[in-house]
């Protein structure tokens, strides 16, 4: 019973519960807010402190637009010797991304709206850093879902393939193993 999945190109942590009742439980976990999210991401341009983006987005259906709340807390910025339109460099941030609810592409949604969208996204990216990145040897989505937690279990945490560690290297810098807890205060978009 798969009670966290992904997109299809976003890599990192499922949960699958092996019972249904143990699916019903960490769905009251999921509906109260209690289980904690953090994904990594790399995206254009530079994310200078925290923030918090608070947009509504429509539902799969296009029907309604939906609550939806995700946290930014960036780790890491770098400046890329490749030209983009007029400019001589590239400039891309590593950052947590910790999202409160789970809409449909809602991570990727947010930062592309905030002008930072995932390199590597065919949906909701820019080209010009899409091919930057596959110049770079990274052929995937740069976005993981690094780990989750709720009330009586740390956090359980994905592994690192070699596209994220040739990011750190070019970065300078890797996330902590731990994510930062949850602060109030993030400027919030």
């Amino acid at each position: 019973y798969p009670v966290h999945r992904l997109d299809r190109p976003t890599s990192g942590v499922l949960l699958y519960a092996l019972t249904s009742d143990r699916a019903r439980e960490f769905g009251e976990l999921w509906k109260n807010h209690a289980v904690q999210k953090a994904y990594i991401a790399v995206v254009r341009g530079w994310l200078h402190e925290p923030q918090t983006c608070d947009r509504a987005l429509t539902s799969e259906m296009k029907d309604s637009a939906l609550e939806a709340r995700t946290h930014f807390i960036p780790i890491a910025r770098a400046t890329l010797p490749h030209p983009v339109g007029d400019f001589a460099s590239a400039r891309v941030s590593l950052v947590w991304a910790m999202p409160e609810t789970g809409r449909f592409h809602q991570i990727r949604r947010h930062l592309a709206s905030m002008s930072h969208p995932i390199l590597g996204d065919t949906v909701h990216g820019d080209g010009r850093y899409n091919r930057i990145a596959r110049a770079q040897g990274c052929t995937s989505l740069m976005l993981k879902a690094y780990g989750l937690s709720w009330p009586g279990q740390s956090w359980i945490t994905s592994r690192w393939s070699g596209d994220w560690h040739s990011v750190f290297d070019t970065l300078g810098a890797c996330p902590l193993p731990v994510p930062p807890l949850m602060k109030h205060g993030l400027n919030r978009i």
